[in-house]
């Protein structure tokens, strides 16, 4: 995952660094690769934090498929019990703010996965 954002990041970049308008845009003559290079470093922290975002979405999603698999194949007890004690050890928070958990969290908090846990539990089981 890690590689495409990085070929992603630097495919844009490429984009904006050998633009001629671009620099012309912003004020020289013709083309100037500093220029541009400026302008991509500005741009950098938005697209960054865009790809992140999409990327801890995409990671979150499969922790939670990890979770329901690792129910349906094994006791969904010993699961819940290293999830808490990861948590202490970690001494993570339980009730985040949702936005937070939004831009920062690769992985569900763990009173989310608990539920989705128990909620695959009692799919299980009807």
């Amino acid at each position: 995952m890690g590689i495409l954002q990085m070929g992603l990041l630097l495919y844009i970049m490429s984009f904006v660094i050998l633009n001629a308008t671009l620099s012309e845009a912003l004020g020289a003559t013709h083309m100037r690769m500093h220029i541009n290079i400026l302008a991509f470093s500005l741009l950098y922290t938005p697209i960054s934090t865009v790809i992140g975002v999409l990327s801890s979405v995409l990671s979150r999603k499969h922790e939670y498929e990890a979770d329901a698999f690792a129910v349906r194949t094994t006791q969904s007890v010993a699961l819940k019990k290293a999830l808490n004690k990861l948590s202490q050890k970690n001494l993570s928070h339980l009730c985040p703010h949702w936005l937070y958990v939004f831009f920062k969290y690769s992985h569900p908090p763990l009173l989310q996965r608990l539920q989705a846990i128990d909620h695959v539990k009692e799919d299980n089981e009807v």
